[in-house]
């Protein structure tokens, strides 16, 4: 799978539901380290392994990504909602995605969609499946001659 590489004003949601915006971790121009940061979040970026998961708490795994450079470029895009949605996260309510969906563009923001989306295979065990179809149950293969 490829893992998007998180950069400035980039936006992520946690395995939780908690929403962080990807920011400067210093004031110095000349410091390019990143970090992430909500009302509920403050650490550094290298605390997100390659594949954009937590260290050492698999809630703060990053889930979704809505890269701000893919977005930046679409023709409706408009750079005060982003930042207002930005601000929000950061400072007042923006707890989660669904915080963002009754927006409108003209009046708040448009949220826009996620850019990189994780996708997982959940692992389960035979008696899980039997327990599922209530029966036992024969794992076959696929015929895709028609």
């Amino acid at each position: 799978m490829n893992y998007p590489k998180l950069e400035l004003f980039d936006i992520v949601e946690f395995r939780d539901g908690g929403l962080a915006v990807v920011l400067p971790v210093s004031e110095n121009p000349e410091e390019k380290e990143l970090g992430l940061y909500s009302r509920n979040y403050a650490f550094f970026k290298n605390a997100i392994i390659d594949n954009l998961m937590h260290n050492s708490s698999s809630d703060l795994d990053i889930m979704k990504v809505l890269k701000y450079g893919k977005i930046s470029k679409n023709p409706l895009f408009n750079y005060e909602a982003y930042m207002r949605m930005v601000t929000d996260i950061l400072i007042r309510r923006g707890l989660c995605w669904d915080d963002f969906k009754g927006f409108h563009m003209k009046e708040r923001l448009k949220p826009y969609d996620w850019t990189w989306v994780r996708e997982e295979c959940k692992e389960v065990t035979m008696a899980d499946i039997e327990e599922k179809f209530g029966c036992k149950v024969k794992i076959i293969e696929e015929n895709n001659n028609g």
